[in-house]
């Protein structure tokens, strides 16, 4: 009768008691879990404080990772989203179709349309399949808390909480209903209108967010877990200028993270130009990389743009620490742009390097309340300029903000956010 009540009516003393005696946390995040710094630390502080057992679910990339380690202590388990999405059968005026059988334009363009309506149905089907396996595996672990991370985790997490009679945990990393990229807009806000109702617990990573979720669900203010590093004092390196084999007195300008739409890497690349005698380097991976070196070809630029391939994180902040000036230029496209504020800015600053900023409210909560950079449009080639130019050549300007950097990482550090994380799992 108890198990009826507890999943069936989820009754939250039993609930409660299951999280008690079941010290189980299984989160499921949808990426391959190498460099994501905010599961990394939220899955590392349950284990070491909050005395949990932690498996984190993620995606196997063939050739890269592997299905199940542990790392830092943390149970990984990834699943294969491998799937062809599109095959020559389904690909518009295959030599098949236009040879074998003249066919009437009427025709040909009946056969296109079912094929586009065929294809956007294949579309779902890795992410069912993907979805399945997060839903399998979820089940498995039999845990006692859920912590879905991101609405594209949310469903199957959701389910397997509620098979399972557990707690659910919902951490929304990003808006994604109103986030570049994503298309099926409608259908997604309907889902995490439904689900975050009926989460136990809402996370998000700033205040601007918090309201957002809070007044357009109705529900509680979500807890605020900011993306910010462990406090550490970090002496500066020359590991970027190392690898790279830039000259000693030459200045570095970073970008580090994803190389993703938006967040005005190519406007980084059209800067270079406009800022002699500065190296460029872009730390990380991602898909719009080649289109970046292309461009930094076509700007002339390619003797000072330089790429360095994605770092461990307990190794990502020695590697910063060797530039000289930090970019986050996030590009106001979306809302959930217009609220971020993301590692990489409060990385920068742990590091101890001045940055240069797009001004959006939370990004500039942070510049201005540490006093550490300049903030600027991110959509203006020459104001970025300007600034990096500013920071570079007035010396006492820059030595201010680089010393402020000391006491703007202790104020954004993850030390204090852990202890929200460790309250809300009580």
């Amino acid at each position: 009768m108890s198990w009826f009540k507890r999943v069936f009516l989820r009754d939250p003393t039993l609930i409660r008691e299951r999280t008690q005696v079941n010290n189980k946390v299984c989160m499921v995040v949808w990426n391959t879990f190498e460099t994501d710094a905010r599961v990394t630390k939220e899955a590392t502080t349950l284990i070491t404080k909050g005395k949990k057992d932690v498996t984190v679910i993620a995606v196997h990339q063939p050739g890269r990772t592997k299905h199940r380690e542990q790392v830092k202590g943390i149970n990984v388990i990834r699943v294969d989203r491998t799937f062809k999405k599109t095959s020559d059968s389904f690909k518009s005026g295959s030599t098949n179709e236009r040879t074998v059988k003249p066919q009437s334009l009427n025709t040909i363009s009946k056969k296109q349309k079912l094929k586009k309506r065929i294809f956007k149905l294949l579309i779902f089907v890795p992410k069912l399949i993907i979805n399945s396996r997060f839903l399998l595996e979820a089940y498995r672990q039999d845990a006692g808390i859920y912590h879905a991370h991101d609405l594209n985790t949310f469903i199957p997490v959701f389910i397997a909480s509620r098979l399972r009679g557990a707690k659910l945990v919902y951490d929304a990393h990003e808006v994604s209903t109103d986030r570049a990229g994503w298309g099926n807009k409608w259908f997604w806000e309907k889902v995490e209108s439904f689900l975050i109702k009926r989460a136990d617990r809402v996370i998000t990573t700033n205040l601007t967010r918090g309201e957002f979720f809070r007044d357009h669900y109705k529900i509680s203010l979500p807890y605020i877990i900011r993306n910010v590093p462990k406090h550490v004092d970090i002496e500066p390196t020359n590991l970027i200028r190392e690898s790279l084999h830039i000259p000693n007195h030459t200045p570095v300008v970073l970008y580090q993270g994803g190389m993703q739409r938006d967040r005005g890497l190519e406007n980084i690349v059209k800067t270079v130009k406009y800022v002699p005698n500065t190296a460029f380097v872009f730390l990380g991976n991602g898909q719009l990389k080649p289109k970046l070196i292309e461009l930094a070809n076509n700007e002339g630029v390619t003797d000072r743009v330089y790429f360095l391939d994605a770092v461990a994180n307990d190794q990502l902040l020695y590697y910063t620490s060797s530039a000289t000036i930090g970019l986050q230029l996030l590009i106001n496209t979306c809302f959930n742009h217009y609220s971020a504020c993301s590692n990489k800015l409060h990385e920068y600053l742990m590091a101890g390097i001045p940055v240069v900023a797009s001004d959006l409210p939370e990004i500039r909560r942070v510049v201005k309340d540490t006093e550490t950079g300049i903030l600027v449009n991110p959509e203006n080639v020459q104001e970025i300029a300007g600034a990096i130019k500013k920071l570079l050549s007035e010396v006492d300007l820059y030595q201010t903000f680089k010393l402020n950097t000391k006491s703007g990482a202790f104020q954004y550090k993850w030390e204090d956010d852990e202890k929200i994380l460790l309250e809300l799992y009580q």
